[in-house]
């Protein structure tokens, strides 16, 4: 299960805590390590996401993924969840 993706106006650093905290939540694992953590945040991102997350789950977790970019990394990219996707 994952948390919704946030909106890129929050901070990096405010989007990646909530959403560890609410997949937690949501999986009844609160104060607990999880067994896995998957992230894709968008370039320029990644080391604030990566900090909050170790800043929330205090032991050492696997975190796994990688950068949601277009091709030419232009800024042409889009992160959302399955359930808000567009409908064209």
């Amino acid at each position: 299960m994952g948390p919704p993706v946030y909106p890129t106006a929050w901070p990096p650093q405010k989007a990646a805590a909530n959403a560890v905290r609410l997949a937690l939540e949501h999986t009844g694992r609160l104060g607990e390590a999880p067994d896995l953590i998957w992230v894709s945040p968008t370039p320029g991102q990644e080391e604030a996401v990566l900090k909050s997350i170790e800043h929330v789950v205090t032991t050492k977790v696997q975190v796994v993924g990688g950068g949601a970019a277009d091709s030419s990394i232009s800024g042409m990219w889009w992160v959302t969840e399955p359930l808000t996707m567009p409908m064209e």
